[in-house]
């Protein structure tokens, strides 16, 4: 091409015969791929777009030892490539898995298709380049889309939810963009420099993130249940959960379970707990939520001297509030007696129960919903109780 093509947008359309067209391998930047196949001729169509690239002549490059020039002063502007089925592939697992493999360069030599080795499998790709072209630091590119059945192979068996995690890509130099996509993941690596380099693709993290809204509580002395939002899978199906409770001084407690809410045992009478929650596929754990109090659930009961009461005279109503749990034992803390956000008074608990007098005038004469709010205590969770209360005049 001519060397002001360099740039400019081009688009080819091949008929390959009958063979699928599995692998592209071109010489430009910012390639696409459309396959279309003729059910009458039986045979393929594939159409390449994208833009011609300036590039040393490969001719000056050792095909052997991966080495060019240092200053390669024969340049030529290319948008050109292979289209195959490498039917010659030997693993014939692999060589079905990779059909939608492209990949595109600027860089003199490239090696289609990589190098798949490994379990999990690891893709390399060895490039070459001259370090300079026409006196200038040459930086090139390498881009390449992956198809799903490959990142199966690659440990990834989930690639619908991969992030960029995931994958783990790297070439010595350069900056690193992975984009994972419903049916392949696009890695683009820009700024490489030379001589000979290697790009290395391998699995990156794909447990998952942590749960998320935990909730837990105390379903009886010895048992808690936690209850979240099911984990986020990165790239891995999520097989089960993991929980644990914690205590100062006290064994660890673990449970498992394939879904929430996942109980934990053997905890300890009277102990307060802390647990958490992770998800597990199958390369590992994701990480940890963070620890919520296993607190008993609690219940509050709220009763009037009288329902009704005189303006000015409120204190002659006689508030008592009691505090108990289904699991037992004295509950602590305190009571607050209010009105939507208006506090009337805080009662602190003695054996579980206490009382209060309104202020005189404190309310005008109405209809008032009066709500006990039992603040929890680090073994018991809260709980609230509502009364109606009429002031006349």
């Amino acid at each position: 091409m001519a060397p002001g093509d360099a740039g400019i947008p081009f688009s080819i359309t091949v008929n390959v015969g009958a063979h699928p067209p599995r692998v592209v391998d071109e010489y430009a930047g910012g390639v696409s791929v459309t396959d279309a196949f003729d059910k009458v001729a039986g045979t393929w169509d594939v159409t390449v777009s994208g833009a011609a690239v300036e590039q040393g002549v490969n001719a000056d490059c050792n095909a052997t030892t991966w080495t060019c020039p240092q200053n390669e002063t024969n340049t030529i502007v290319a948008f050109q490539g292979e289209i195959g089925d490498w039917q010659q592939w030997s693993d014939a697992a692999q060589w079905n898995d990779f059909d939608g493999l492209n990949q595109w360069t600027n860089a003199e030599l490239s090696e289609i298709p990589p190098q798949i080795t490994g379990n999990p499998l690891t893709i390399s790709e060895e490039l070459g380049n001259s370090h300079e072209l026409n006196g200038q630091v040459f930086e090139g590119f390498w881009d390449g889309v992956l198809p799903n059945a490959l990142l199966v192979d690659m440990g990834i068996n989930d690639p619908a939810t991969l992030t960029s995690a995931g994958i783990s890509a790297g070439v010595g130099t350069g900056t690193v963009t992975v984009t994972p996509g419903p049916a392949s993941t696009e890695i683009v690596i820009t700024g490489i420099t030379f001589s000979a380099r290697m790009v290395h693709i391998k699995r990156g993290s794909i447990t998952p993130n942590a749960p998320t809204k935990l909730s837990t509580r105390r379903t009886s002395a010895t048992v808690a249940s936690l209850s979240f939002r099911a984990a986020r899978a990165r790239g891995s199906y999520v097989r089960s959960y993991q929980g644990r409770c914690v205590a100062p001084h006290h064994p660890t407690r673990y449970g498992t379970g394939s879904a929430s809410p996942v109980k934990v045992t053997s905890l300890i009478r009277g102990v307060n707990y802390k647990c958490q929650v992770r998800a597990k596929v199958s390369v590992g754990y994701g990480p940890w939520t963070g620890l919520t109090a296993a607190r008993a659930a609690s219940a509050v009961s709220l009763t009037l001297s009288r329902s009704s009461v005189a303006y000015g005279h409120e204190s002659g109503e006689k508030l008592t509030v009691k505090v108990s749990s289904p699991l037992g034992g004295t509950l602590t803390g305190t009571v607050t007696i209010k009105i939507k956000s208006t506090v009337l008074c805080t009662i602190s608990l003695a054996k579980g129960a206490g009382s209060c007098t309104l202020s005189a005038k404190r309310l005008k004469p109405g209809t008032y919903s009066l709500t006990a709010a039992y603040g929890g205590s680090t073994y018991y969770a809260g709980a609230e109780a509502s009364k109606t209360l009429k002031v006349t005049k």
